[in-house]
């Protein structure tokens, strides 16, 4: 999953990865010169190679993520112009919610709702500013996602993926053997079970940091 934030350009023209695929293009969100857009390879990784990001403008950053599993039929969502949030309702309660913002003004931009949502990227170039945020979700209530620090919010996109191999057999199922939940963090160190999940921890009372 690839997020650009990106100013001059109505969206990047390509995403490709090396020589083993292009990128679709997911969501564009376009409420003024800020620019928004997310993309996944939609087919197998084949990876290590080069990420390679066509026809921007004045780029405020790219976040990429890796994750195995499959878009929730059609599950984007983005934001009216100048709002730093998105209301959402997840499909499924074993997923992973994706989202980013592009911001005109700054300052840092950094991942403040719903709690448990990991920031990994936040970045202020001069007049603008991006941010993104994964969050394992565990629950199908509506969740607002908030960014906080954006003070004039362009554009703000949000996705959700479930992993593969989801249900009651799934890996997840087998990795947390007490049946830790997957958005809560059972050993505290900032990282939710789900998201220790991923990064390849051994188990939920392993340090994911």
């Amino acid at each position: 999953v690839v997020i650009v934030m990106d100013e001059g350009n109505d969206f990047p023209s390509a995403v490709t990865w090396g020589e083993s695929g292009t990128f679709t293009p997911t969501i564009n969100n376009n409420n003024s010169i800020r620019r928004a857009s997310m993309w996944y390879l939609d087919g197998p990784f084949t990876g290590p190679d080069s990420l390679t990001v066509s026809g921007v403008g004045t780029s405020q950053g790219v976040s990429l993520l890796a994750l195995s599993g499959t878009a929730a039929g059609d599950p984007v969502a983005t934001a009216s112009a100048n709002e730093d949030f998105i209301a959402y309702t997840p499909s499924s309660n074993d997923s992973i919610v994706v989202t980013g913002i592009t911001d005109n003004g700054g300052p840092d931009i950094t991942a403040q709702a719903p709690v448990g949502i990991t920031t990994y990227f936040s970045q202020d170039v001069t007049s603008s500013a991006g941010g993104s945020g994964v969050f394992a979700n565990s629950s199908t209530d509506e969740q607002v996602f908030l960014f906080n620090g954006a003070t004039n919010s362009e554009s703000m996109i949000l996705a959700e993926f479930v992993m593969a191999g989801g249900g009651p057999s799934s890996p997840y199922e087998t990795w947390a053997t007490g049946g830790e939940l997957f958005g809560d963090d059972e050993n505290g160190d900032g990282v939710s079970n789900g998201l220790a999940f991923l990064l390849g921890a051994a188990d939920s009372d392993a340090d994911a940091t």
